[in-house]
């Protein structure tokens, strides 16, 4: 297990602390990891042992045009794992084309993966685009209990699922758009539609003064559903939009205005007006909620759990930045981490990843500029999504044209746990971070001796006790500024690890 720093004496230790943001050497070959015959990431899941799945997609030999669902499952350190589906990789069919665009692990360790099927060109038109959710077992076969055969196709016409919200409870809600309007379903562990939410299982979120378009949704720790996208009631002028149901599939009046909001961030009164949307949020752990989107440039843009805009926050509640910006993820200290896409040579594009303070100004400390940029290969590498890991590591899901001149998965593991001020005692099995910290304390434990914790002050006087989690967030703001230390003990009392603490 590496070893990193593990004390700090003083504030002034902080600006020493700053180490160079790298690729995790043991990971894959030197932090990558490529899967040949394969063509793009869309989204990845991890597990707790670190696991990754990715699903993206494979295009046919001959530059064809259509492409078949791909799912993936390396070891935390970036090796394709044999024990599932054909040397760690599964292809579907389903119809003509596949298009995924979530991916999501139950608690039994099943797969689930949802997006669009094509269903191929008619002698009329195109043809049209249908809803699917593959479950896969453990190691990577279609689940014959789930759907038709492992398959669940949505009716609805010209369809897309883009994001899959698992409660635990065998249920799965199904968020996406039919025909230019969102639209939320749910369905039972067994892939059929509950017939209780919605109408008939599914509900449209548009009306008249609400012509919504869904790029994300995410469950709530009120144990309510948040939409986010955009509106376009006004087709010359596209706002930022969201809306909030219950788990029934009913607004939730009480959020926005009966439970939608539409906002202009930036009317003009000429034209053309500027396109305004959100495809992403999270919630934080004061109930707030982060939005990433486009509007005069990339945004973030926070509000508070009736839906109004946190004015304290960039300006009016949103904060405009230059970076690149394809998904951003939100640190345990409420920094922001932004993933994107840029040109770092004349045609070759890598990625980077730039944080943000918790206002959304630039963090000049993280790896010394406030950004770290990744070129895999002399063409295109293109970020798709990305995920902060307990460990103080990003893991990067996208596309590399690593050889060949062909697109394949790529992976990356990025280390900024020292950014983090991630602190690991030899072996102990125990990970924290930040540290220094200011309200909220991550903490790891996967020393299964370890039955106990508790917080003394500098003098040793206990101050709290806490319960022993794999995974558990402190809140310690209403501690005064200071040092502290973090005990651990077993079932027989014995110190196996102290840990010093700075409160900023």
């Amino acid at each position: 297990m590496k070893l990193f720093s593990t004390l700090f004496i003083s504030i002034a230790g902080v600006s020493a602390f700053a180490q160079p943001v790298h690729l995790n050497p043991i990971f894959g070959n030197n932090g990558i990891a490529i899967t040949p015959n394969t063509t793009e990431i869309n989204r990845i899941a991890t597990d707790a042992g670190g696991t990754i799945f990715s699903a993206g997609y494979s295009m046919e030999p001959g530059s064809s045009g259509i492409y078949h669902l791909t799912v993936t499952k390396h070891s935390h350190n970036g090796i394709l794992l044999s024990n599932f589906g054909t040397n760690g990789m599964v292809k579907t069919t389903i119809d003509y084309s596949e298009f995924p665009l979530d991916i999501r692990l139950q608690n039994d360790g099943k797969i689930l993966v949802a997006g669009s099927s094509y269903l191929g060109p008619t002698p009329s038109g195109p043809g049209d685009y249908n809803s699917f959710v593959v479950r896969y077992t453990t190691t990577g076969s279609l689940d014959n209990t789930f759907g038709n055969n492992g398959i669940f196709k949505l009716s609805h016409p010209n369809s897309h699922i883009a994001k899959m919200i698992v409660p635990g409870n065998g249920s799965v809600l199904l968020a996406g758009n039919s025909y230019g309007t969102g639209v939320v379903s749910k369905i039972n562990s067994s892939g059929v539609l509950d017939p209780n939410f919605g109408n008939s299982g599914s509900k449209f979120l548009s009306d008249a003064n609400f012509t919504f378009i869904l790029w994300d949704a995410i469950l709530l720790s009120d144990n309510t559903i948040l939409c986010v996208g955009y509106d376009i009631t006004d087709q010359n002028n596209m706002k930022v939009a969201y809306c909030k149901l219950d788990l029934n599939g009913n607004f939730v009046t009480s959020f926005g205005t009966n439970g939608k909001v539409i906002a202009d961030l930036y009317p003009f009164s000429g034209s053309p007006e500027v396109d305004e949307f959100l495809q992403k949020a999270v919630e934080l752990p004061n109930g707030q909620i982060v939005m990433g989107g486009q509007a005069m440039g990339a945004i973030l843009a926070k509000i508070n759990p009736d839906g109004t805009f946190d004015t304290g926050f960039g300006t009016n509640g949103v904060v405009t930045h230059s970076y690149p910006y394809v998904d951003f993820a939100v640190q345990p200290d409420g920094k922001f981490l932004i993933g994107g896409t840029q040109e770092v040579s004349l045609y070759n594009a890598g990625f980077s990843i730039t944080r943000l303070n918790s206002n959304g100004s630039t963090d000049n400390s993280f790896n010394g500029t406030g950004t770290f940029t990744v070129d895999v290969s002399p063409d295109h590498d293109y970020l798709q999504t990305i995920e902060l890991k307990t460990n103080g590591h990003i893991i990067v899901g996208g596309s590399s044209r690593y050889s060949n001149n062909e697109a394949n998965f790529m992976l990356a593991d990025i280390d900024i746990s020292q950014s983090l001020g991630l602190s690991e005692e030899n072996s102990s099995g125990i990970v924290l971070y930040p540290n220094p910290f200011s309200d909220k304390l991550t903490l790891s434990i996967e020393n299964e001796s370890v039955t106990s914790v508790r917080l003394v002050d500098a003098a040793g006087r206990f101050i709290e006790a806490y319960p022993v989690n794999k995974l558990t967030v402190l809140s310690l703001n209403s501690l005064a500024s200071g040092a502290y230390q973090l005990i651990f003990t077993d079932n027989n009392g014995k110190e196996i690890h102290v840990q010093k603490l700075i409160k900023e």
